[in-house]
């Protein structure tokens, strides 16, 4: 395990949506995995979700100047949006 831990690489992969959360050790198989799933269930296609998971935590950089300037830009009168823009650029989602 200290091997991945030293390439910064994702251990597993994790599929979920509104119900069991599948665990994969194989990013081609969880690709594999989430196409069979939209073809099959269509409808679920864009809530399906797929996340790497890590034995360490990603550390996460400051802002430049340019993209906190690009964010004040297009979000003057929106908090949520910058908020939003803010956590996209930290590669947050949920």
């Amino acid at each position: 395990m200290a091997n991945l831990q030293d390439t910064n690489q994702p251990v597993a992969w994790l599929h979920w949506l509104h119900g069991p959360v599948r665990l994969f050790l194989s990013k081609d198989e969880a690709m594999m995995e989430l196409d069979r799933l939209n073809r099959e269930y269509p409808v679920d296609k864009y809530a399906r979700q797929m996340r790497p998971l890590y034995t360490t935590p990603q550390q996460r950089k400051p802002l430049t100047w340019e993209q906190q300037m690009r964010i004040h830009n297009e979000c003057a009168d929106s908090i949520s949006l910058a908020i939003a823009l803010t956590e996209a650029a930290h590669g947050i989602k949920e």
